[in-house]
């Protein structure tokens, strides 16, 4: 029996990105041929093609182009649409490109990275197309239309309240685009009723839990590559180092808390500020920096922890809504976790008792947080065994049946 083909768009690099990893690797598992387009970087360091399993296959397509080449694809693109009647439109789009070429060498990226995205779909055989956020919506909702296919539209994030895109664009854009979807996804409860009440629609919900994993053997002791003493507390942080994360409150906190060291592993734009930051305060020796650790060995990295935080300020509903992947990752290797008084967090905090909730805009209250747990082994204790039971039920595997069933209903 031939599979049924899924055409999935992802706007990154796909080196990192565990939500979509996990979705394709159920697809593949449970009958389906996954084909997911992401993005090359620049410099091509990533391999165009790749089988990543038997049914899930990887294709990356260029982000950078010339302009004289870009200039003439954007034209066999759109010419047979244009040149029929209306001829002279060709011109000013000649002098647009040529204008934003010169000005926003960015817009080119991007708009080019669009254009082989659509083009490897027209030319993908698929039964269902599923786009991943809302900077790959437009991609699905076009394949939709032309082969007439289902779309589901599995979106990670808020883009109309979201750092970064501040712009009430973004909340148009999904306005327009969403009605194509058959399906449209959200990663809790918060989130999904927020985007039902903007935009009067049904929403899935499926939580961002990660894959179920044991306890492993340490094959990169973190207290060796940083060479700290067998007894010191690692008090962790790992994902985006980016604006609104409450990395400045965990740092300063770090001033008050009795013992242990932060370490923060990831990369970001705001890391070179958050290393003057670490230096200016004397805090050299209580905080520690590590590049972003490829997926695989994470999970390894976070169970050596002694705390997991997950502190997000309140700067926009995306992050006020957010349950994210990191909190999940912090349970699954049994790490109890100080995270930022929010709905979903509260919600997962407060009924499994596997951490404790912050002010996340007060590094006092974090410190407070990191000194009790410190003191009090024996809550610390029940906190960690409470992540051995939470385990069982935050992991993808109990998850995933939810998009599955998705699927199969589409697919009907």
């Amino acid at each position: 029996m031939k599979k049924r083909q899924v055409l999935m768009f992802v706007w990154n690099h796909f080196t990192n990105d565990a939500r979509v990893m996990r979705s394709c690797t159920s697809l593949a598992d449970n009958g389906y041929f996954v084909k997911l387009v992401a993005i090359q970087d620049k410099q091509k360091k990533f391999v165009k093609q790749e089988q990543v399993t038997p049914d899930f296959l990887l294709l990356r397509t260029a982000s950078s182009i010339s302009p004289f080449i870009l200039i003439l694809s954007m034209v066999a693109f759109i010419s047979p649409i244009l040149l029929y009647q209306q001829y002279y439109l060709l011109v000013g789009l000649f002098l647009f490109i040529s204008f934003l070429w010169h000005w926003k060498k960015r817009m080119f990226r991007i708009v080019w990275t669009f254009i082989g995205m659509v083009k490897t779909g027209l030319f993908t055989s698929c039964t269902i197309v599923h786009s991943n956020d809302l900077n790959t919506l437009l991609q699905g909702v076009i394949i939709k239309i032309v082969k007439r296919v289902p779309l589901v539209y599995d979106s990670h994030e808020i883009h109309s309240s979201r750092t970064g895109y501040n712009s009430k664009i973004y909340e148009k854009i999904e306005r327009r685009l969403i009605k194509y979807a058959d399906v449209v996804i959200h990663e809790n409860d918060t989130r999904a009723q927020y985007i039902h009440d903007l935009y009067q629609i049904d929403v899935k919900v499926m939580h961002n839990y990660t894959t179920k994993k044991d306890i492993v053997m340490i094959q990169q002791d973190l207290k060796k590559m940083l060479n700290l003493p067998k007894e010191e507390l690692i008090l962790l942080y790992q994902g985006g180092i980016q604006e609104g994360r409450g990395l400045e409150q965990l740092i300063l906190a770090m001033i008050e808390v009795q013992k242990g060291v932060l370490v923060l592993i990831g990369d970001g734009k705001i890391k070179p500020a958050l290393k003057e930051m670490v230096a200016t305060h004397g805090l050299g020796e209580r905080v520690y920096f590590v590049n972003k650790v490829p997926l695989n060995m994470l999970h390894q990295y976070t169970q050596q922890a002694f705390i997991g935080f997950q502190v997000l300020n309140n700067v926009c509903f995306n992050h006020y809504s957010a349950a994210s992947n990191k909190l999940f990752e912090y349970i699954m290797a049994e790490v109890p976790v100080i995270a930022c008084d929010f709905p979903e967090m509260q919600k997962v905090i407060k009924k499994w008792q596997v951490g404790m909730l912050v002010d996340s805009h007060s590094s006092q209250s974090i410190s407070m947080a990191v000194n009790e747990l410190i003191c009090n082994r024996e809550t610390y204790q029940q906190l960690k065994e409470n992540c051995r039971v939470a385990k069982e039920h935050f992991n993808w595997e109990n998850e995933q049946k939810i998009l599955l069933d998705l699927y199969k209903e589409l697919l009907k």
